[in-house]
């Protein structure tokens, strides 16, 4: 087998794993962890097979850490499907690096030990139950940092579906015309597939989208939120439909930890407009545009969305937030 092969069999191998627990939900990891413990029978079949290919493989550093890379996107891709407000930080993937790391070397080790197929089951599941229970660790560890309370009741465990809409329904509740969008325009939390960035690039605006997921194009750039450079250029218009608002408003209301983040990376969105740019959002932040409307150098203004959001209905306008100076 060729080595081209034998790593798109490891990739895709690790893109069936998580595939193969679609149906179960970050509680159930937390849970019910035996559940993500067995092993295909022919994954076995073919790791056995290819025992000794895989164990070179395996010990060459540069094929480790792209594993280790596909590992903990698949991990968060698998994760913030679930739930969008879980948003590890720096720290939590310094430990998913170091575990996942550390579980390819333990899947060489068991490979290096096995003498036959029925050794090499067991000592996967093995390597599997250890790796499982890591990372149930760190994921439990995050949500208590995060959300304090009952484990069992943390709102980061739970499933919150998370849909990317067209970008007319888009544009309608942000109650925009493509005609007022200054270019260049930024689409914060623009979604895997970058839906409203390709329609107005499709329609001769200059466009550009920032995700934690995000399509392979130069258009797109795959950065959280906190992390991304802003200042990288002046923005002529800032979209935030139901991302950054939405996770200001979680926290607002279940992680008094993190307002201030929320409210300091807020800021910096606004001040990256060009003078009479806008950044605009929905749903609102009445907490945060009371105090923002004080400084002199800000204009607010807010537009009621005319379909029925049961979910927002508290705060269902839109709000366009105008540099000023």
């Amino acid at each position: 087998m060729s080595s081209t092969s034998l790593r798109d069999w490891l990739l895709a191998s690790i893109t069936q794993r998580f595939e193969s627990s679609a149906d179960l939900e970050l509680g159930d990891y937390i849970f019910s962890n035996s559940l993500f413990h067995s092993i295909a029978k022919e994954q076995v079949e073919f790791m056995f097979a290819h025992q000794l290919e895989i164990i070179e493989h395996l010990g060459q550093a540069d094929a480790v850490n792209e594993l280790v890379a596909h590992c903990i996107d698949s991990a968060k891709r698998y994760t913030y499907e679930r739930n969008q407000f879980v948003n590890f930080t720096a720290e939590y993937d310094e430990l998913q690096t170091a575990e996942f790391t550390d579980f390819v070397h333990q899947i060489r080790a068991a490979l290096q030990k096995s003498k036959t197929e029925a050794g090499l089951e067991a000592e996967m599941v093995a390597v599997l139950k250890v790796h499982h229970e890591r990372l149930r660790l760190i994921m439990a560890s995050y949500c208590v940092t995060y959300q304090g309370g009952n484990l069992k009741e943390n709102p980061l465990l739970q499933t919150v579906p998370c849909e990317e809409y067209s970008a007319e329904f888009q544009l309608s509740v942000l109650g925009l015309e493509l005609g007022e969008l200054f270019e260049p325009v930024l689409d914060i939390g623009c979604g895997t597939k970058g839906t409203l960035v390709n329609y107005l690039r499709e329609r001769g605006v200059a466009s550009f989208g920032v995700d934690r997921l995000v399509p392979e194009s130069p258009f797109f750039f795959r950065s959280d939120w906190f992390d991304f450079d802003y200042s990288s250029q002046p923005w002529g218009t800032i979209l935030a439909h139901q991302s950054l608002s939405t996770h200001f408003i979680y926290s607002y209301l279940h992680q008094p930890v993190s307002i201030e983040k929320f409210g300091k990376l807020t800021m910096k969105v606004i001040n990256s407009l060009r003078a009479g740019s806008f950044l605009s959002y929905a749903p609102g932040l009445p907490f945060f545009e009371n105090q923002i409307e004080k400084v002199g150098k800000f204009e607010v203004t807010r537009q009621k969305i005319s379909m029925r959001l049961p979910e927002v209905e508290q705060i269902a306008y839109s709000t366009k937030i105008y540099r000023m100076k």
